[in-house]
């Protein structure tokens, strides 16, 4: 199915609207005194941390400039950042310039990195 502009406009700007949103409750609201944030599953059944646990606190202190604190909460989200920002780059990138380059994203020994870093 094709959207027509004005369809994608809307679609856009609600996507945008709703990001800041997110970050702006993210960043004024501590998942650590708050009860509104899900709680980790695994660790509610396991008590063992997964690799996921602690990123909603780290989120906050990273929106707050608390970046070795939010290190300190999930090591993993400093990572999810680094990509974030890299796709955000290659995605300005070709606006600007469209070319065909390479991703280091999709090179094949990159899940194999990704899951290293995970396990350890």
């Amino acid at each position: 199915m094709k959207l027509s502009k004005p369809v994608k406009y809307i679609l856009l700007i609600v996507g945008i609207l709703t990001s800041f949103g997110l970050l702006w409750f993210y960043s004024t609201v501590n998942p650590t005194d708050h009860s509104v944030f899900p709680k980790c599953i695994f660790h509610s059944l396991t008590g063992y941390h997964c690799p996921g646990c602690g990123s909603q606190r780290a989120i906050h202190d990273f929106l707050n400039f608390r970046f070795l604190e939010g290190l300190q909460h999930n090591l993993l989200i400093g990572l999810a950042f680094l990509v974030l920002f890299y796709q955000i780059y290659l995605w300005i990138r070709n606006k600007i310039k469209p070319e065909k380059k390479s991703n280091l994203l999709y090179h094949p020994k990159t899940p194999w990195l990704f899951l290293i870093l995970v396990v350890t």
